[in-house]
């Protein structure tokens, strides 16, 4: 049974020189280079030590008056996982990137599969912490996020420096430690498997550390640290616990009661090894035994972790963080302007506190009316190629009388309207302005008219924003495995030569189909002809499951199906980005086709009839702009070789052999 330091002997304790065990990779031993780090922390910062010894004084208080923290009895704390890469196997998957939260959660909650493996001597003291984990569903903005942060970097390894924590250093910031718990993977040099900062440290570089090829379990794990056991014991460590042996001989403490005492660490799994007089405990998370072999916190350090969650505990504010919690848009703080003149487009008003936001779609036409009921009616109106800014945002102005300008006037955009004099607005009355939604942008006016009794001399409309959209609407996810595909049900029917389906495939390979899904990645002349009808925006074999995006929605009659950054199989670096648009006009498209420089195989992309398209020809809005009308029969389509960007003028490809390019 270990006994608690005094206050002189933690200091002692917190200010000793502990170095890093730097073992030869080769010999497959656990290193940890925690408390070399902290050594170097309270060298560099000078009231580290005195904050550490607060925190050591209310865990210990906490660890005789047991828990207080007011919280829920289960504590969740949201993490994000910032993956910083060089090469493709250290972009390590999602799924991978997941399963390290899923280990956490077994082991913090003892729910891990070998738990009825600890030792009966131990099952006694063997807790459940009622702490878990969950990956961001938002970021420190309130935005929707994946939890996870991918950063390329030209660093080729990592140490215990703390240089994968900053952008400026070939890293990636951390997100607020008040917040999130952040986990940085990366590779690490030296058969470094990883490190933590205890509490109390710096913010900016306050979280774990882990080598890439011990991250979670699957993927690119390497035995024996293979099972996600290297986050158990950082997080550990981020949450107040020391090695089990206290880092030094069986006098050394690790300051908690139910462990007992040992004279070093353990490698690999001697569950029958005995050090200062009583039976080690091997299989615990913060020995250094092999990730096969741990399998148990005690309850002592479950108390010593949640007495950190007390009120003005380091870690309390995390009880309140919502990192994990539903999305809620914010609600734009607009004006309060006096309704002196006013916004319209297309019969949508602008008032004192709801501006006019109408949506259009690309090649609509309406009317953009001011309004005025001030006599005089002399406007000016300013314009900007962009949305209008809530009284929130930074970008607008707020004037000495209270009112805001919505439009940003230090935009590049942003111009006054009215040639040499200002917008005459007959009174009371309306000029009404006729536009044509010629390309997808939003538009914002706004409207001033000087006026001698207002405080600022002059007073503001309402804005006005037209959001001109080329029919994509809000997105839906889809979520596509290796070689897989979905279907996806349009509000209306879609056209491809001369046949409709109410059915879209939208199939991992980077095409799109009509009738029925495909998992295939390798185009032949066959399959284009005489196969289903499908639309290839890159057939190559791409992998969804691992990054990008890919999306569908729909919006004035047209259904667009969007990758993004999709990597080329297994795993990147080289994505590709393209959209598939089936337009309200029978028209099909593909768009916005960028491919990166390292992308190494060849593609296909192109317009497939199968053996099924009869009846009138397919109009093909082609990359590069214009349309062309193709006959059923004939194949559309370009080679693109290895990291070629397709220009997609057109090539055709008839039932008979022959091949022509436009």
């Amino acid at each position: 049974m270990k006994t608690l330091l005094s206050t002189s002997a933690l200091a002692l304790l917190l200010t000793a020189a502990v170095s890093a065990q730097q073992l030869n990779p080769a010999v497959q031993h656990r290193t940890c280079a925690t408390m070399h780090r902290h050594q170097q922390l309270l060298i560099e910062n000078p009231d580290l030590a005195v904050k550490r010894a607060a925190i050591e004084a209310a865990t210990q208080q906490a660890a005789v008056g047991g828990s207080h923290h007011g919280g829920p009895n289960v504590i969740t704390i949201p993490c994000v996982i910032h993956v910083i890469w060089r090469t493709a196997s250290q972009n390590i998957s999602t799924a991978q990137a997941q399963s390290q939260i899923d280990v956490l959660n077994e082991d913090f909650r003892r729910t891990n599969s070998n738990a009825s493996s600890t030792l009966s001597q131990f099952l006694g003291v063997a807790a459940d912490t009622e702490i878990q984990f969950c990956l961001a569903t938002q970021d420190p903005q309130g935005n929707p996020h994946s939890g996870i942060t991918r950063t390329q970097t030209t660093v080729t390894s990592f140490s215990s420096n703390d240089n994968m924590k900053f952008s400026s250093s070939g890293g990636h910031d951390a997100w607020p430690a008040s917040q999130y718990l952040n986990m940085w993977c990366c590779n690490l040099s030296g058969g470094l498997l990883g490190y933590a900062q205890f509490p109390g440290g710096p913010a900016s570089t306050d979280g774990v550390v882990m080598d890439y090829q011990n991250f979670g379990r699957g993927g690119v794990t390497q035995a024996p640290f293979h099972l996600g056991r290297t986050g158990t014991h950082e997080v550990g460590h981020w949450l107040n616990l020391y090695h089990i042996w206290g880092d030094g001989p069986c006098s050394q403490d690790d300051l908690v009661a139910d462990t007992p005492a040992s004279d070093a660490a353990n490698f690999g799994c001697p569950l029958s090894h005995s050090s200062c007089s009583s039976l080690d405990m091997v299989q615990n998370y913060m020995d250094y035994t092999d990730d096969s072999c741990m399998n148990v916190f005690t309850q002592g350090q479950k108390n010593r972790m949640r007495a950190l969650f007390n009120p003005g505990g380091v870690r309390a504010s995390l009880l309140n963080a919502n990192g994990c919690g539903p999305v809620t848009p914010p609600t734009p703080d607009w004006q309060v302007n006096n309704a002196y003149s006013s916004i319209n487009f297309d019969g949508t008003n602008g008032t004192q506190f709801i501006p006019a936001i109408t949506p259009k779609c690309v090649g609509d036409s309406g009317n953009f009316t001011m309004f005025s009921i001030d006599q005089g009616g002399l406007f000016n109106v300013g314009f900007m190629i962009a949305p209008m800014y809530p009284a929130s945002s930074s970008l607008s102005v707020t004037t000495p009388g209270g009112q805001f300008f919505h439009i940003y006037l230090g935009h590049p955009t942003t111009y006054f309207w009215s040639g040499t004099v200002p917008t005459v607005i007959p009174y009371p009355g309306n000029q009404v302005v006729p536009y044509v939604a010629g390309a997808a942008v939003q538009f914002s006016a706004q409207m001033l008219k000087m006026h001698p009794s207002s405080s600022d001399g002059y007073y503001l409309s309402a804005g006005g924003q037209l959001d001109i959209g080329a029919g994509v609407g809000s997105p839906t996810a889809l979520t596509l495995g290796d070689d897989d595909n979905l279907a996806i049900t349009p509000s209306n029917p879609v056209a491809l030569y001369g046949s409709t389906y109410g059915t879209v495939y939208v199939n991992s390979n980077g095409s799109c189909s009509t009738n029925t899904g495909t998992g295939d990645f390798s185009a032949t002349v066959g399959e284009f002809l005489s196969d289903m009808p499908r639309i290839a925006g890159h057939w190559s074999d791409l992998a969804p499951n691992n990054a990008g995006t890919v999306e569908w929605s729909e919006a004035c009659g047209n259904l667009v199906v969007s990758f993004s950054q999709v990597p080329e199989w297994p795993s990147g670096p080289a994505t590709a980005s393209f959209d598939v648009t089936f337009w309200g006009n029978a028209n099909v498209s593909i768009d916005n086709r960028v491919v990166d420089a390292a992308w190494a195989t060849d593609s296909i992309a192109g317009f497939s009839p199968g053996g099924g398209a009869t009846g009138s020809s397919v109009t093909f809005s082609s990359l590069v702009g214009g349309t062309s009308n193709f006959p059923a029969s004939n194949a559309i389509y370009e080679f693109a070789t290895g990291a070629t960007t397709s220009n997609f003028s057109s090539a055709l490809l008839t039932p008979t052999g022959s091949l022509t390019v436009n």
